[in-house]
């Protein structure tokens, strides 16, 4: 059964417990406050400034020839009689193999072997990554030819052998090309 709390003056009695009257808040505002308003900033716009005309490149004079360091082109060697020719100059194979090994070679060829290794490097990379089949072969024969030209005081016989006997171009571009197994 429901229990019935008597109402009082000060204001409605909840379970035994007087509640306060409810506040009466006051029905004026507080005065606004002005907003305080600026003029607007004004940020004066430079005059615009004329862009320079470039100035035309000058055309490069032609470079003299003396400037450069001519690839020597040793006009067809003579070979040797017989073709015989330095033995520091021949392909050391392993034995009982038509494998060459770049360890068995004589110290000049390792060298010259190497930086024609390093010059086909930088034709890749600087001149064409991705060179046609018929191109190959002449990048390799510059490579071998331009390492023992570079150390041409030690490999001038290698060198010489390079340009006069093609069969050991051939070996040696096989040695030193990346594209063949």
């Amino acid at each position: 059964m429901p229990v019935n709390f008597p109402a009082t003056s000060q204001g409605v009695v909840h379970a035994g417990a007087p509640v306060a009257a409810p506040v009466v808040m006051p029905t004026t505002v507080p005065p606004v406050v002005p907003m305080l308003t600026f003029p607007p900033i004004v940020v004066p716009t430079p005059a615009p400034v004329p862009m320079p005309v470039p100035t035309p490149m000058p055309t490069p004079a032609p470079v003299p020839a003396s400037m450069f360091t001519p690839m020597p082109t040793v006009a067809p060697t003579v070979a040797l009689e017989n073709d015989v020719w330095p033995t520091d100059t021949d392909l050391i194979y392993v034995s009982g193999t038509t494998k060459v090994m770049l360890t068995a070679q004589c110290p000049v060829m390792r060298t010259v072997i190497q930086d024609a290794f390093e010059n086909v490097h930088a034709s890749l990379l600087f001149n064409c990554a991705f060179p046609d089949a018929s191109v190959i072969p002449s990048i390799i024969r510059g490579a071998l030819v331009l390492a023992a030209w570079s150390n041409l005081l030690r490999a001038s016989d290698i060198h010489a052998r390079l340009q006069a006997d093609n069969k050991y171009l051939a070996k040696m571009s096989r040695l030193v090309s990346p594209f063949t197994g």
